[in-house]
């Protein structure tokens, strides 16, 4: 390889440029005259391009798609519950069964201790509710009792309307925030806002409709929820409610490990643990995952990387051989040039530059085949795909380097003819 730094300071930038623009001219020449032939020898670089730009905007974009999901979760809230998110290897799966649940009781017990307390919430889930309108009915939907400040820790678009206040929550006054398909479902198109619905035998009147959200992280989705007060549901109803969670934003966090330390203490005093005792209960944040999820997609990148490798050495051993054979055929026409005072480096970059010239002919069918996919599959699902200006920039240095991996050998047997030789043959 030492040969190329040698060639490549003895040329001048004037030079450089006549040079690519004849390897260009030569390359498109081969391809117009050995079409078969050449499409053969690009499918491997095409189709290795087209495997690892896949792989690489499919990973982007689910990683893309669920960072957006949970940049709504904020990286500043603690959320308090029974586990762990990433789970907890001390502990066994029974003991982390029996764990109890996080209460409402405790939230307002944090609320009265802490100082440092921005926002928080205890929110939950009734899975399986029933809710009946004047116009429709519907069943099995989820209803999640919050309080007020729940907007400022998990913020929510709306359509019409807005979140219910301070006073209804403490008030528990029978109002509600319904999500686009709730709305559509119990309204029948009709606006929603300020009409009422039956819920758990309580008439409850719309305050806000939250605007359309489509699949969310997990499959979950505003869309299918309905906001209730948690006093209405804690003073007025019998149900029972699941995943309690108290959600949390402190003053100070930029040292978060200190300001979950805090709240890690607050709650071990609130349920009266020993020191001997572990926890037994979690304070989560989307770090945590977004962390386990950042090493996965590296793994699964890697992954993708390795088997597209397979088509690229193939589309590598084509380009070759296809450079091979053009060295062949054109002996004579390398003979007349060096015997008319063409110099080894001439000789040689013109063969590489037609080498990566063909190459990146192949990427860049590749990419532009993905590009179309994205397209027409963006217009199709809900899932959003992108196309990212890195990823084509990595498909045509790749089939660049392809190039002149593939095309060095031949070119180097190319410019080392005796020109003599070369004119007979």
């Amino acid at each position: 390889m030492g040969h190329i730094g040698t060639y490549f300071r003895r040329m001048n930038f004037g030079l450089i440029i006549n040079t690519l623009l004849e390897s260009t001219s030569s390359a498109w020449n081969n391809f117009k005259a050995n079409k078969v032939r050449t499409a053969l020898s690009l499918l491997g670089v095409c189709v290795g391009i087209l495997c690892i730009t896949g792989i690489l905007t499919l990973v982007d974009s689910l990683e893309m798609n669920i960072q957006q999901s949970f940049s709504k979760l904020g990286n500043d809230v603690f959320y308090i519950q029974k586990n762990a998110w990433g789970g907890e290897e001390r502990s066994s799966r029974k003991a982390l069964s029996n764990r109890p649940e996080v209460t409402l009781y405790e939230k307002e017990q944090m609320q009265k201790r802490y100082e440092g307390i921005v926002a928080i919430s205890y929110a939950s889930w009734i899975p399986g509710s029933s809710l009946k309108s004047d116009k429709g009915s519907l069943e099995g939907v989820t209803v999640s009792p919050v309080n007020a400040d729940y907007i400022n820790l998990y913020p929510l678009d709306f359509e019409q309307g807005g979140f219910f206040s301070a006073k209804h929550d403490a008030g528990g006054a029978p109002v509600a925030v319904i999500g686009h398909n709730v709305a559509q479902e119990l309204f029948k198109g009709t606006s929603a806002l300020g009409k009422t619905f039956v819920f758990n035998a309580q008439r409850v009147r719309v305050l806000g409709v939250l605007a359309k959200e489509g699949q969310g992280l997990f499959n979950f989705s505003s869309d299918d929820v309905v906001y209730v007060p948690q006093q209405f549901v804690s003073r007025t109803m019998k149900t029972n409610m699941y995943n309690g969670t108290i959600m949390v934003k402190v003053k100070g966090t930029d040292d978060i490990d200190k300001a979950k330390y805090e709240l890690q203490g607050m709650m071990r005093s609130i349920r009266r643990l020993k020191p001997t005792q572990d926890n037994n209960f979690a304070v989560n944040q989307i770090t945590s995952i977004t962390n386990q999820l950042s090493s996965f997609f590296d793994t699964v990148s890697l992954i993708g990387w390795i088997l597209a490798g397979f088509s690229i050495l193939v589309g590598g051993f084509g380009i070759a051989n296809i450079m091979f054979v053009t060295v062949k055929e054109r002996t004579s026409i390398i003979g007349v040039q060096k015997a008319l005072g063409a110099p080894n480096y001439h000789i040689l970059t013109q063969f590489l530059g037609e080498s990566v010239m063909l190459c990146v002919m192949g990427g860049a069918v590749g990419i532009g085949f993905i590009s179309l996919l994205v397209l027409i599959l963006n217009n199709v699902i809900s899932f959003t795909i992108y196309v990212t200006a890195a990823n084509i920039l990595n498909g045509l240095l790749l089939s660049s380097l392809i190039g002149i991996i593939a095309g060095f050998i031949p070119a180097r047997r190319a410019a080392r003819l005796d020109p003599i030789i070369a004119i007979r043959s």
